[in-house]
């Protein structure tokens, strides 16, 4: 089965193409199977939409300015991140200055990829179901949705997110409200 698809932004479309599909074993098979075959088609769409999605999000510029800085195009390299659909790999920029050293890529700052090799929509996925269950218990359970990350995976992708919310809790000095009117009940001694 491929998938492809194709966008137009002046008619704000998208066309989608399900090719080299037995449709005849899809309504033969239970459907509890035909289900499992519509989650790979749909996984395989998301997989091409977020695909599409990061490389628009790219920068081929031959220079950008970044903190008071000038970072120059490197060659595009390919880079695999994974999806809440499956794995993506795309060839993307990357930028270094002229005195070499640390290199960063537009992509994945547009894309806000602060976690690592997932993306925002995956962290958040596996990170919440560790807070229920082990990071194996989540990759099992995330077998289920056709997708294979390692328990190493899960477990460093949720700790890049809980030092995120930690930062980010700091920044907003989070304080619980106090109540206008505070009743006191019969506990209270009175």
């Amino acid at each position: 089965m491929k998938v492809s698809v194709k966008s137009d932004m002046q008619a704000k479309q998208i066309t989608i193409c399900v090719s080299e599909m037995d449709l005849e074993r899809m309504t033969r098979a239970s459907f509890y199977q035909s289900e499992q075959i519509v989650q790979q088609i749909v996984n395989q769409i998301g997989n091409e939409l977020t695909l599409e999605t990061l490389q628009g999000r790219d920068s081929d510029q031959a220079m950008i300015e970044r903190e008071e800085q000038t970072w120059y195009r490197k060659e595009a390299s390919f880079g695999s991140y994974q999806t809440l659909y499956g794995e993506v790999t795309l060839a993307r920029h990357l930028y270094q200055t002229s005195a070499g050293g640390a290199m960063r890529c537009p992509m994945e700052e547009n894309c806000q990829l602060s976690f690592g090799a997932a993306t925002p929509l995956l962290a958040e996925t596996p990170s919440f179901k560790v807070s229920a269950m082990t990071p194996g218990e989540a990759s099992q359970d995330l077998t289920k949705h056709e997708l294979r990350l390692s328990s190493s995976f899960i477990r460093e992708t949720a700790q890049i997110v809980g030092r995120i919310a930690i930062e980010k809790a700091r920044a907003w000095q989070l304080q619980a409200p106090s109540p206008r009117n505070p009743r006191r009940s019969r506990c209270d001694g009175a």
